[in-house]
């Protein structure tokens, strides 16, 4: 696997949401690959550091002390200003955050946990649905073109070919041929 592909995927795996495969795939080329690995460890302690900091509840009376002190001070402008400043920077990371949880861009190729995010369906019902929705691998990993995924949508609304894009051929065959000799 290229060392892009694996940087995309190291939050996936440090939090255990990959496949058996995936997981070994990535950690194959950690072992090979050492800047991969220092990455690695470098999200795993960031990771870490963010678990030990100390979430500060603002006491029950706070907003009301602040009104009260932006509106004595001398200094009213300035204190606003911070204010301001403050609830930019909120936003900015709030925007960050939102920008990371969805992806900025549909891409043509996308995993399996962007097509479930596309499709706005939970992980466990995109498995289920697996053996329907085009796909292809990649070493261990599973792909879709989004070109197909729009197509399979389309035929799902109209009920157009419905068996079109059933991939499990080997037991679609065998069942075939089962009922066959009955």
């Amino acid at each position: 696997m290229k060392c892009n592909n694996i940087r995309e995927e190291l939050i996936a795996y440090i939090d255990g949401e990959l496949s058996p495969m995936g997981r070994h795939a990535i950690e194959a080329h950690l072992d090979e690959c050492s800047e991969c690995a220092a990455e690695c460890k470098s999200l795993e302690n960031a990771i870490e550091w963010t678990h030990q900091v100390e979430c500060v509840e603002p006491s029950q009376d706070w907003w009301e002390k602040l009104k009260e002190r932006m509106y004595t001070t001398k200094h009213e402008s300035d204190l606003l200003a911070e204010i301001r400043q403050l609830r930019e920077s909120v936003e900015r990371m709030g925007n960050r955050m939102e920008q990371n949880a969805q992806p900025a861009e549909i891409k043509e190729v996308m995993t399996l946990e962007e097509v479930s995010a596309y499709l706005q369906i939970d992980l466990e019902s995109m498995w289920n649905l697996l053996d329907e929705i085009p796909h292809f691998q990649v070493g261990y990993e599973v792909r879709f073109k989004r070109t197909s995924v729009d197509e399979w949508i389309r035929m799902k609304e109209t009920g157009d070919g419905s068996d079109l894009f059933h991939w499990d051929m080997s037991v679609n065959w065998l069942d075939r041929f089962s009922q066959i000799g009955r």
